[in-house]
């Protein structure tokens, strides 16, 4: 849930939601510091309890703001790329 008066500033941030198996709506809310229009790029990736977590093997950061997920973009597309988890075996 958003919460009014929390703000991340950066030139293409990356931002993650976590939801919780009833959620069924997220909503941010996006504003530049001089009133200029913005914009932004919603993906969703739907994981079950049974699928690996993407981020490595990273046990220091919560999601929200894991250094293993890594947004590039140009005029034609938006790529999301993450390191699976290990899932046990290999």
């Amino acid at each position: 849930i958003p919460v009014y008066g929390f703000s991340v500033t950066a030139a293409d941030a990356g931002l993650l939601s976590n939801l919780t198996p009833s959620q069924t709506t997220v909503s941010w809310f996006l504003e530049t510091p001089d009133g200029s229009s913005v914009a932004g790029v919603g993906v969703i990736l739907p994981y079950s309890n049974t699928d690996p977590v993407p981020g490595a093997c990273n046990q220091e950061f919560p999601m929200e703001i894991d250094p293993n997920i890594y947004l590039q973009y140009n005029l034609f597309e938006t790529t999301i790329t993450f390191a699976p988890a290990n899932i046990g075996y290999g």
